[in-house]
């Protein structure tokens, strides 16, 4: 399983959570994944975003806005066990 990957899945969630309960732009998403530093084009950023969809982490609103669930709420503040595809600490 692909580190950055996860690594990315992480970082948009701590950042739906953070963004909650507003929205967050696909644009801002990938602009904060490469403030941290991740190596990733747009189209990944896409791509991780409907993976945590398909997860039941975050949902899609209009063509461009993301939003964290109550499972993915749950994610971040670990009352749910680990998910192996998401890795909050960065280099792990």
């Amino acid at each position: 399983m692909n580190v950055v990957s996860r690594e990315i899945r992480g970082r948009l969630l701590l950042a739906l959570d953070a963004a909650r309960p507003a929205r967050l732009s696909t644009a801002r998403a990938y602009g904060i994944v490469r403030d941290e530093g991740l190596a990733a084009l747009p189209l990944q950023i896409e791509a991780e975003l409907k993976y945590l969809v398909d997860k039941g982490y975050a949902e899609k609103f209009s063509a461009d806005y993301w939003s964290i669930t109550s499972k993915g709420v749950d994610l971040v503040q670990r009352t749910i066990p680990d998910d192996p595809g998401v890795i909050f600490e960065m280099g792990g």
